[in-house]
């Protein structure tokens, strides 16, 4: 991998030193090699800031910049040129600014306006284009709007048929949108589908149908997927399994420990994977029933694990923190807190009940313009950064930590002035 970097280092540097030759006010590159440099050194400024912290100490040692403002600068200028290229640039732009919002809900309320003009733009332009509906889809999930983004992701499938990728893509955030209206079996169908035709991660796609499956009440074919998926987990990264395949193989060896007595599976995905955040609030409040019965039933054990009760607690409350019910949020939150120590294998439900947490405070601070809230936002974030080691989805959390904790100190700033 550093001789790979190396190599990547070497050809970034060629760019900078195309892009230091632009600041002389040469007039050697065409308008098609002004956008392509431009385009991908912003591209390396915004992708790279985005990452966690441990890897970017390391990108940053390979002699790499991060600069988030530059980057955002240089994709707008080659996306308001008339290169072949301006097109990916709109692109670049609504990812990061519409769909990353999805994935670290705080950039919300500063990104997602930035995206939707780029977005009107870009749809008027090529009004029949696959990828522009497939990011108009995403943009109108993180605003709740599944409607709309179901209709643009079948749309993107209907314009286009050569691209194996980006039909996988499309299916697989079909099969979310399905999830988040609790459409147990049009979700599993289509994580069968990925399991058959996408070599990502046949492991993960098993397990998800499993575990949808297990939702819908079909237990028997539930337990035959989750007995399979184990033996499907082939992808590796620098010599480990990938982090969704670590999950799955921790769960399916509780699992069969237990006879397969789970517990909310398929919402338990649905809460790792940035999903609840972008679930309207009928949906919202049936799966905070669904999780209450389960508590419930599990407070009347006298036996019950830990464990399972706070997997309850951790869904209840993020599904709550999106009804805006944040006392009862709360309330789950620090029960999760109280009971730290007696859980052993779902780990990983600690520090991500503190990044909820967090992510509330910011946003009800934000809301409010109050300092004090914001600052206790960006301790709970630092603390859940800095504290939690060794868990999974540790990769993903962090992610999401680095591109939140930015936008706290920002708001911190901005209220601090006033």
């Amino acid at each position: 991998f550093v001789k790979q970097g190396l190599a990547l280092r070497r050809s970034y540097t060629k760019l900078m030193e195309c892009e230091a030759e632009l600041a002389t006010g040469t007039d050697v590159y065409d308008e098609n090699c002004l956008a392509a440099i431009y385009q991908t050194v912003g591209i390396v400024n915004i992708a790279l800031s985005s990452l966690p912290p441990k890897v970017l100490k390391v990108v940053s040692f390979l002699g790499y910049p991060c600069d988030r403002e530059k980057g955002f600068h240089l994709l707008h200028k080659a996306a308001n040129t008339r290169s072949t290229t301006a097109p990916f640039s709109q692109i670049s732009i609504m990812v990061h600014c519409g769909i990353m919002p999805g994935v670290a809900q705080l950039l919300g309320p500063e990104e997602l306006p930035k995206a939707l003009p780029v977005l009107a733009d870009a749809r008027q332009k090529y009004p029949n284009s696959s990828m522009h509906y497939h990011v108009a889809g995403r943009i109108a999930r993180v605003q709740r709007d599944l409607v709309t983004a179901r209709s643009m992701f079948e749309k993107s499938l209907e314009t286009q048929k050569e691209l194996e990728q980006l039909k996988h893509i499309v299916y697989y955030d079909l099969a979310w949108c399905h999830c988040m209206e609790l459409q147990w079996e049009e979700a599993a169908r289509y994580f069968e589908i990925l399991a058959v035709e996408n070599r990502w991660s046949k492991c993960f796609y098993t397990y998800c149908q499993a575990a949808l499956l297990d939702a819908a009440g079909k237990k028997d074919a539930a337990i035959e997927l989750y007995r399979a998926a184990p033996g499907l987990s082939t992808q590796k990264f620098g010599g480990k399994r990938i982090p969704p395949e670590q999950f799955v193989l921790r769960k399916v060896e509780m699992y069969e420990e237990e006879d397969y007595d789970t517990v909310l599976p398929a919402l338990e995905l649905v809460v790792l994977h940035n999903m609840c955040q972008q679930m309207s609030p009928p949906f919202l409040q049936q799966a905070a029933e669904m999780s209450d019965a389960k508590m419930a039933e599990l407070e009347g054990d006298e036996d019950a694990d830990i464990d399972k009760l706070a997997l309850t607690w951790f869904i209840s409350g993020c599904m709550y923190k999106e009804l805006g019910k944040e006392d009862k949020a709360l309330a789950l939150f620090e029960r999760i807190y109280d009971n730290c120590e007696d859980i052993v294998e779902d780990t990983y439900i600690v520090p991500w009940a503190h990044y909820e947490h967090g992510v509330l405070l910011a946003l009800k601070g934000r809301e409010e313009g109050s300092v004090e809230l914001l600052q206790q936002a960006h301790k709970k974030l630092t603390k859940v950064r800095d504290d939690f080691k060794d868990f999974n989805y540790e990769v993903r959390l962090g992610f999401k930590l680095q591109l939140s904790i930015p936008v706290v100190k920002g708001w911190l700033a901005q209220y601090k002035e006033q």
